[in-house]
C-alpha cells in the first residue's frame, strides 16, 4: 500500500511472461499505517513453514528462526542467495515465545514452557547443547547479549502477568546470576542493543488491552542500572525489532484490538522516535534480522493466521546517513580561576559526509558557543559539565560528549613586605609618626596591617 494505493503485482509460470503493476484506490484501515518515503519494502523467498513468536539470531551475514509454536526446527536464511537451509533441529520441546542471541558463533535460546534449560547452538559443528535451567521460567521474555554474557529480561507467567525479573547467564562458567530488575514489569516486548545497553520496547503486563505498552526502558549491564527513555508513539506488544546505524526500527506488533503494519524508529542518541515506512503485511509475533543495513521481517501471525512470508526492508541513502562524532580536544587551563581566560578546543568526525556545525553548552551556564574553538573569561564559579556535540552535512548531531571543568573564586596572592618607613626617622614623645610601607604585587591583592608598639 502506497499512499492509499493498493499496488498488485501479476506475473505467470512462463519464463517469457512480463511482469506489470497496477494500481487500485483504497482506504487504509485504522491501525494500518500509510507508506512514507525512507524503507523499501520488498518480499524474498518464504520461510518454509509458517511460525509465529520464533526465536531469531544472526551471525556471519545468516539469519537463523529457532522454534516457535513448540517447533524443534532450526531454518538458516542466506539474504545473499534469498535461500533456506534446514539446520539441525532444537533439543527437547524447542522453543516457543523465547529469544535468542549470539556470542562466539554459538546462539544461545531461552524460553520454553517445558524444558527451562538453556540451548546451545553450535554454528560450525551444526550441533547443539544444553545448559543451566533458567532460575525463573516465563512466556515472551526479553533476550539479548552484551560483554559476553546473555540477559533474559521480563516476561509474563501463563496468565500474561508481567515479570521484572532480569537474570544474566555466564557462558563461562554455566550459571547464572539475578540482575536489577527492570522497572516496568512486562513481557512480549521488543529488545535491542545499542552501545551495549538494552533497551526494552513496549510488551504488555496483563491479558487485558490497556495494559499493552508503550514504555521503553534502557538496561546498562555495566551498572546493573536502568532509564526510563521516550515512550514509543504506539502501544505494542509481541513486537520485533532491528539496529541499523545505531538506530532501533520497530516493526509490527498487536495494539490490542489491531495487528499492526507499522515500523517506528528509535534513535538513542536523542532519545527521540520517527515514524517510517510500513511494512506491507500487519502482523504481530514476527522476528526481525539485521543483514547488511537490510532489514528482514520473518513470519508472525496475520488475520488469516501464522504466515511464512518474509519482507526485506532498505532504507534510502537519506534515512541511511551515519551520525558524525564529536571529540573534545582541551579545555585549558582546568582548573581555572573565576574570571581567567579559559580555551576550549574540540573537533568531529563523519563517516560519510562533513562537519558542518558545533555546539558547545555548560550545565552551569548553558550555551557557551557555536564554533569549534573558542575562548572565554565569563564562566560562573562552580562545576561544570562541559558538554559539546557537532552536526554533519544532513543535519544530524552527534551524541554530546562531555568533561568536567571547575571553575575556583579568584584567590588573593600572598603580597610580601617589601620595605617599611617613618617619619621622622627619630620622632620624640608626642611626635606624630607617618609609616609609609611597601608590598609587592601591589593592586593584584589586598592586604590587612597591623602596628605593634614596644
Amino acid at each position: 500500500v502506497t499512499n492509499g494505493v493498493l499496488r498488485v503485482l501479476l506475473s505467470c509460470l512462463i519464463a517469457a511472461c512480463a511482469v506489470s503493476w497496477f494500481s487500485i484506490a483504497i482506504n487504509v484501515p485504522a491501525g494500518v499505517q500509510a507508506a512514507g518515503a525512507d524503507f523499501q519494502w520488498a518480499f524474498k523467498a518464504d520461510l518454509p513453514e509458517p511460525r509465529t513468536l520464533s526465536a531469531v539470531a544472526v551471525a556471519s551475514g545468516k539469519i537463523y528462526v529457532l522454534g516457535g509454536n513448540y517447533r524443534l526446527s532450526n531454518y538458516m536464511y542466506d539474504p545473499a542467495s534469498n535461500s533456506w537451509t534446514t539446520k539441525a533441529p532444537l533439543p527437547g520441546n524447542g522453543t516457543d515465545e523465547g529469544g535468542a542471541a549470539v556470542i562466539n558463533n554459538k546462539i544461545y535460546v531461552v524460553g520454553d514452557p517445558f524444558d527451562h534449560d538453556i540451548k546451545i547452538y553450535d554454528i560450525a559443528t551444526d550441533t547443539w547443547s544444553t545448559g543451566a535451567n533458567l532460575p525463573t521460567p516465563r512466556r515472551g521474555i526479553g533476550v539479548a547479549a552484551v560483554g559476553g554474557k546473555v540477559y533474559t529480561i521480563g516476561g509474563t507467567d501463563g496468565n500474561l502477568r508481567g515479570f521484572g525479573v532480569v537474570e544474566e547467564y555466564d557462558p563461562a562458567t554455566n550459571s547464572w546470576t539475578r540482575r536489577a530488575d527492570m522497572p516496568t514489569p512486562r513481557g512480549f516486548a521488543a529488545t535491542a542493543v545499542v552501545d551495549s545497553r538494552i533497551y526494552v520496547i513496549g510488551g504488555r503486563n496483563s491479558e487485558l488491552p490497556q495494559d499493552i505498552l508503550k514504555t521503553v526502558e534502557a538496561y546498562d549491564p555495566a551498572t546493573n542500572t536502568w532509564e526510563t527513555k521516550s515512550s514509543m508513539p504506539t502501544a505494542r506488544s509481541s513486537v520485533a525489532a532491528g539496529v541499523i546505524n545505531g538506530r532501533i526500527y520497530v516493526v509490527g506488533g498487536f495494539s490490542g484490538s489491531t495487528l499492526l503494519n507499522m515500523v517506528e524508529e528509535y534513535d538513542p542518541a536523542a532519545d527521540k522516535w520517527t515514524m517510517k515506512s510500513p511494512i506491507a503485511i500487519p502482523r504481530s509475533g514476527s522476528v526481525v534480522g539485521v543483514v547488511n543495513n537490510k532489514i528482514y521481517v520473518i513470519g508472525g501471525s496475520t488475520d488469516s493466521g501464522y504466515t511464512a512470508t518474509v519482507e526485506e526492508g532498505t532504507l534510502s541513502a537519506a534515512a541511511t546517513n551515519q551520525p558524525p562524532t564529536a571529540y573534545i580536544d582541551s579545555i585549558l587551563p582546568s582548573p581555572a580561576t573565576q574570571g581567567e581566560t579559559i580555551s576550549f578546543s574540540g573537533h568531529g568526525d563523519d563517516p560519510d559526509g562533513s562537519v558542518v556545525g558545533y555546539n558547545w553548552r555548560s550545565s552551569v551556564d548553558g550555551q557557551l558557543s557555536a564554533s569549534a574553538s573558542f575562548s572565554t573569561s565569563g564562566l560562573s564559579e562552580g562545576t561544570h559539565t562541559i558538554y559539546f556535540k557537532v552536526k554533519d552535512n544532513d543535519g544530524l548531531w552527534s551524541p554530546e560528549v562531555s568533561r568536567t571543568l571547575t571553575v575556583n573564586a579568584p584567590g588573593y596572592p600572598d603580597l610580601i613586605i617589601q620595605d617599611i618607613s617613618w617619619s621622622p626617622s627619630n620622632p620624640s614623645i608626642g611626635d606624630t609618626v607617618t609609616f609609609t610601607v611597601t608590598i609587592k604585587n601591589k593592586g593584584s591583592g589586598r592586604a590587612n596591617y597591623s602596628y605593634v608598639y614596644y
